[in-house]
């Protein structure tokens, strides 16, 4: 996860996956998740190098989708869940 939007920053983003200089930094703090949606905003999500779209969360105990926060360090997220989406 970075803290970049998109697309406002796509050359940023470019620059960043071609691990060219750029401005992009990797996230650290807390997120928010309501019934599998990513609720805070300005976080572009990205997968394989390419920006993940129609994200959603899910416990990977259960498979139900998650609600609370999510804890980032560096880019990882710390709990175990499942992430799903489209790139």
């Amino acid at each position: 996860m970075v803290n970049i939007l998109y697309p406002d920053h796509i050359n940023e983003l470019t620059n960043y996956v071609q691990s060219i200089d750029s401005n992009v930094n990797e996230f650290s703090g807390s997120l928010d998740i309501e019934d599998g949606n990513l609720i805070t905003q300005n976080i572009t999500i990205l997968h394989s190098r390419s920006i993940a779209e129609d994200v959603t969360i899910s416990d990977q105990d259960d498979s139900n989708l998650f609600t609370g926060i999510l804890n980032v360090d560096n880019g990882k997220i710390i709990e175990s869940v499942d992430i799903q989406g489209n790139h």
